[in-house]
């Protein structure tokens, strides 16, 4: 039988001051799936789930929830449960306070569900504490304690493992498959694919504030074990891509700031260093793509393509 799709994001578009910060996305989270999406900083990953959760204008497309718009019926935002990074709170009470007002918002307030969500997560001893004594560590785990408070159809974590200690982390990680193995639906930020493959079930992957791929948690792992890429970085990744194709005849992807190469080592990249230095072409660094995101999107990445002969 079908899963059942809790949340559909359809051609979703947010335009503020005449720049896109996110640019016709779609994508679906069905009952019981944790969704990872990755990409690196400035890809649109924040701005998806604060306008998921209504803090950003819908400026094309629509977000449904059971099949109902959302961008129609703003009472609806009840059912989602939205945890930013960095956590924001009144520092001048305390964490109990502080929760109490936060789930009462949502007129679902519950003194022991607070009580547990506190232990949960290990603060219930703090739970008297000022905000303002609290380092940002435990601040994390007072927004992750609120975010399950109360009873939702959608959990949104932005990098929830950004932070914490590994205990922690495995902690997090065990309760939220036994959320999803419950009914609930998640949805977990990173930059980094590493920290998620172990408990998401799918990726979504963006780039420039949009979509670039969807794809199961077994693709992610094995997506990068082929290939290896040498990047070099500079203010002029186009100019500098042509160059080293046309002049030194490798095959060039485009990875934002980034030239990447394949099959290049590390000696044959210093005499590329000194070759674009030599055409006044700044190079801000260069080495070796290690991370599993950085990777993905490498693979990901188009080739930079050649000039039409127009002769």
């Amino acid at each position: 039988m079908e899963e059942k799709v809790v949340l559909s994001v359809e051609n979703l578009s947010t335009l503020v001051k005449k720049k896109f910060l996110l640019n016709h996305i779609s994508f679906s989270l069905h009952e019981g799936e944790i969704l990872g999406v990755i990409g690196e900083k400035g890809s649109g990953k924040t701005s998806l789930i604060k306008a998921i959760s209504n803090a950003l204008p819908v400026s094309e497309g629509d977000i449904y929830l059971d099949g109902i718009s959302l961008v129609k019926n703003k009472k609806l935002q009840s059912e989602i449960n939205l945890c930013l990074d960095p956590p924001m709170f009144f520092k001048f009470q305390s964490v109990k306070n502080n929760l109490k007002f936060m789930s009462s918002l949502k007129n679902h307030y519950n003194k022991q569900k607070m009580l547990s969500s506190l232990e949960q997560f290990e603060m219930k001893k703090r739970k008297n504490s000022k905000v303002l004594r609290l380092n940002f560590y435990e601040k994390k785990k007072m927004a992750i304690a609120l975010t399950f408070i109360t009873d939702a159809r959608v959990y949104i974590l932005d990098e929830p493992f950004k932070c914490v200690d590994e205990e922690f982390s495995l902690n997090l990680k065990k309760f939220l498959r036994q959320l999803a193995k419950k009914g609930g639906s998640v949805i977990l930020t990173s930059e980094s694919a590493d920290s998620l493959t172990d408990v998401c079930d799918t990726f979504l992957l963006l780039a420039n504030r949009t979509v670039d791929a969807i794809m199961p948690n077994e693709n992610v792992v094995n997506f990068v074990e082929e290939e290896n890429y040498t990047f070099i970085e500079s203010p002029y990744p186009n100019y500098a891509g042509k160059l080293l194709r046309d002049e030194k005849g490798f095959e060039v992807k485009l990875l934002n700031n980034k030239v990447l190469l394949t099959d290049c080592d590390e000696e044959e990249c210093a005499k590329l260093i000194t070759f674009l230095t030599e055409k006044k072409i700044e190079v801000k660094s260069a080495g070796t793509l290690t991370d599993k995101t950085e990777q993905i999107f490498a693979s990901l990445a188009p080739k930079l393509p050649q000039e039409e002969n127009n002769e």
